[in-house]
């Protein structure tokens, strides 16, 4: 009988694992990044130009009159700079595009422990905190899906790299932290927040796996921001010891 007080932890075969995080999805992830914020800001810009040629073309003598349709440009630059910068915050390429790669490469497998298509498993990242705030091509040290199964009551991770199963009496501590602690006093950084889960491991003793949750298999994006989602994963992990 498997013992439910120590988690299971486990290397994916070798056939398997390590073909998503690639120096090569790496570079396309960042890729997709930086195009979407350079497309974005270039579009934003559009109707300021537009509102330029506007005044120059209908008001050519009139230096007030052909201030409007720049004032109007300008406008309306401002509010698609907010809505695309927002979208590229919430729902960025690279990540859509990392889905599919990790949820392709996990349909191959002959044996996951978490099902690729289960709508509730949730793509997750584990970033140690020695990369937390650091700026590398990847900062991650692997990627799956992350299963919180309440019927069992566990937790259950398929990886690129390693399997958890976590019982819910392994666990030792599960809660949400910010890798930059300056956030509050900078209003112009954006929080990244993870959910710090400490357990007991049946070989290494207590580890601790930082988890940060992007979206669900089914598209549920769990919140607006990266700390709603990390509240969101908590209060689902929570659900496991609640009784």
């Amino acid at each position: 009988m498997a013992d439910e007080t120590t988690a299971v932890v486990s290397r994916v075969p070798a056939p398997h694992r390590g073909r998503v995080l690639t120096r090569r999805t790496a570079l396309i992830k960042n890729g997709l990044f930086v195009l979407q914020a350079v497309l974005s800001l270039a579009g934003s810009f559009v109707p300021a130009v537009l509102g330029v040629f506007a005044g120059q073309e209908f008001f050519p003598n009139n230096a007030q009159l052909s201030f409007l349709p720049v004032l109007a440009g300008l406008g309306v630059t401002v509010l698609l700079m907010w809505v695309l910068i927002g979208q590229l915050l919430r729902n960025p390429w690279s990540s859509r595009y990392v889905f599919h790669k990790t949820r392709a490469e996990f349909l191959r497998r002959p044996d996951p422990i978490v099902d690729p298509n289960d709508p509730e498993a949730i793509l997750v990242e584990i970033i140690p905190r020695r990369n937390w705030g650091q700026v590398m091509l990847e900062n991650a040290e692997d990627q799956g899906f992350l299963l919180v199964d309440r019927e069992r009551r566990q937790l259950l991770f398929e990886g690129d790299n390693q399997r958890y199963r976590i019982p819910a009496r392994a666990l030792v501590s599960s809660g949400v932290e910010v890798t930059d602690k300056n956030w509050e006093n900078d209003p112009r950084s954006v929080p990244v927040g993870l959910v710090v889960t400490t357990f007991r491991d049946d070989r290494m003793g207590e580890r601790e796996v930082p988890f940060l949750p992007r979206r669900t298999v089914a598209g549920d994006p769990l919140g607006g921001n990266y700390v709603e989602r990390a509240n969101e994963l908590q209060r689902r992990i929570r659900s496991l010891t609640a009784e």
